[in-house]
């Protein structure tokens, strides 16, 4: 589990990237998709989850289950 300094850290830190580009981040051409690598899998992860399942653990144990995608 990573402390609250480490989270802190990264914490500001996607602020600080967000803050640098806000026109791009907040435009019609910015997808959710690269939201999510962008800033919500890094917030995740400075908060200790294994969103990449790094663990090796079933589907249904996962902190983060898996959705399928809507079309």
């Amino acid at each position: 589990m990573q402390d609250i300094k480490y989270f802190r850290e990264r914490l500001y830190s996607l602020i600080e990237k967000f803050d640098k580009n806000k026109p791009h981040y907040l435009s019609k051409g910015y997808l959710e998709a690269q939201l999510r690598i962008d800033f919500i899998n890094p917030f995740f992860k400075a908060l200790g989850w294994d969103i990449e399942n790094k663990a090796n653990l079933a589907i249904k144990l996962l902190t983060i289950p898996k959705k399928h995608c809507i079309k």
